[in-house]
C-alpha cells in the first residue's frame, strides 16, 4: 500500500474485495511491520495468500443466492453480477466478475447524485492476473450501458465522470496505462480532478458522454452483493472528501477485523461510520451487525 495521503481507503477496499484477510495465525493483524516491507505484497507468505484465498472463495460462495450472468473472455470463464440500491435520493449501481471458482477478478461502482446533477464512476478495478484482455473494458460498457438506461441516471446527467485516484497513477508506468485505457475506451484526459480542492484524493479525471443509441433494452436484475459494497452518505466535495478519509481507519478495521472481543472477526454485515461512509456486505446467517462507528470509538 503506497504511503500517499488520500489513498489508504481506496486501497484497503480493494484489497479486502480482491484478497480478503487471512487466519490471525498466519499473519497478525497487530504486528508491527516496517514500512517498506508492508508496501512490499511480495513479502507476504504464500501459506498467507493461499488462505486468504480460501477464506474469501468461502465467503463468496456463501453470498451468492442467484447464478451470475456467464460469459468468456479468452481463456477465462466468468460470472457477471449487479447491485443496484439507493442512497437517499442517489442510485448507485455495482458490478461484480467472478471466476469459476467464485473468486473474484474485476468490480466497479458508479453513483448518481441528484443534488450535484453528475454521474461519478467511483472505482473500477481488475486484479493485475486478469488485465490486459478486454476484462477492464466489458465492466466499464456495464457502467455505461447502465448510466445510459437508467430513468435516474440520464435525469442526473448525460456525462460520465470518474476521478482518476493518486493510487492508480502514481507511479509513471501505471499512470500511462490508466490513461490508455480510458482513451482506448473514447474518454477525454483532464489534467485536473473531477472534485476540485481534493487533490489528495484525485490529481486527474477523465469523461464521457452518453450515447442513448448504446443503451440496453432493459436493466438487469439486481442481486445480494456478493462482495463488500462502499457509499459514500455525502457527495463527493473537498470537506466530504476529507471526512471520508478521516473515517477510513475505523471502518477498514471495522470491515476486516470486526469487534476488538472476537465476535464477529473478520465478517460483518453492515457498518456505519462517521456519519459519511457505509460498507454493506448483504443478509449473512449468524453474523453480527456492528452499529454506528465513529472516529475514536473501539470496535
Amino acid at each position: 500500500m503506497p504511503s500517499l495521503t488520500g489513498t489508504s481507503l481506496l486501497t484497503s477496499v480493494r484489497a479486502v474485495k480482491g484478497w480478503w484477510t487471512c487466519d490471525e495465525k498466519l499473519l497478525e493483524s497487530d504486528t508491527s511491520i516496517p514500512v517498506a516491507r508492508f508496501e512490499d505484497w511480495q513479502s507476504i507468505p504464500r501459506l498467507a495468500w493461499e488462505n486468504a484465498r480460501r477464506n474469501r472463495i468461502k465467503r463468496i460462495k456463501r453470498r451468492v443466492v442467484t447464478a451470475g450472468e456467464s460469459f468468456s473472455l479468452g481463456n477465462h470463464k466468468l460470472q457477471l453480477f449487479y447491485h443496484i440500491q439507493r442512497i437517499f435520493e442517489d442510485k448507485q449501481f455495482d458490478v461484480v466478475i467472478l471466476d469459476s471458482d467464485f473468486d473474484s477478478v474485476a468490480w466497479a461502482q458508479i453513483r448518481a447524485y441528484a443534488q450535484t446533477h453528475r454521474i461519478m464512476l467511483e472505482d473500477v478495478f481488475v486484479k493485475p492476473q486478469f488485465r490486459r484482455c478486454g476484462i477492464g473494458s466489458k465492466v466499464l460498457r456495464e457502467m455505461e450501458d447502465f448510466a445510459i438506461s437508467d430513468p435516474e441516471f440520464r435525469e442526473a446527467s448525460d456525462t460520465i465522470t470518474v476521478p482518476i485516484p493518486r493510487i492508480d497513477i502514481w507511479i509513471p508506468d501505471r499512470n500511462q496505462a490508466v490513461k490508455q485505457f480510458f482513451e482506448t475506451n473514447a474518454y477525454v484526459w483532464k489534467n485536473e480532478s473531477a472534485i476540485p480542492g481534493a487533490i489528495d484524493y484525485a490529481v486527474f479525471s477523465v469523461a464521457k458522454k452518453a450515447d442513448p443509441a448504446q443503451g440496453r433494452k432493459n436493466l438487469p436484475h439486481s442481486s445480494p452483493p456478493v462482495l463488500p459494497v462502499v457509499s459514500f452518505i455525502r457527495p463527493p466535495s473537498p470537506a466530504n472528501i476529507i471526512r471520508y478519509l478521516s473515517a477510513s481507519p475505523i471502518i477498514i478495521a471495522s470491515l476486516v477485523y470486526g469487534r476488538r472481543d472476537g465476535t464477529g472477526k473478520q465478517y460483518i454485515t453492515r457498518v456505519q461510520g462517521h456519519d459519511a461512509i457505509r460498507i454493506f456486505e448483504g443478509a449473512c446467517p449468524r453474523m453480527p451487525v456492528l452499529r454506528s462507528a465513529r472516529a475514536g470509538d473501539s470496535v
